[in-house]
């Protein structure tokens, strides 16, 4: 558990590291290189915590959500607003 927690966590100041230093053309960035420090230093102390108040908990928020299943959700409530929209602008010509 604790592995992944650390794998995670580089992985992810890794993204956060290109989207920054790759715009800015620069390593030379104090700013950018404090709020990684501020990412990585809050993740693992907060996950070090989570490890040992409440390991299923950390299990639960580490897994990774069904993507394909949240844009299914997404798409039907997008049709859903399409169906309603005709029937909202006819009521809202009625005025």
């Amino acid at each position: 558990m604790i592995a992944k927690l650390l794998i995670q966590t580089f992985v992810w100041l890794i993204v956060f590291a290109v989207l920054l230093f790759v715009p800015a053309g620069t390593w030379h960035w104090p700013g950018a290189w404090v709020l990684l420090g501020f990412i990585a230093a809050s993740s693992l102390l907060f996950g070090g915590w989570l490890a040992k108040s409440s390991p299923e908990l950390l299990a639960e928020r580490m897994r990774r959500a069904d993507p394909a299943g949240s844009a299914r959700r997404r798409q039907e409530d997008h049709l859903r607003v399409r169906r309603c929209q005709p029937d909202l602008a006819h009521r809202d010509g009625a005025r």
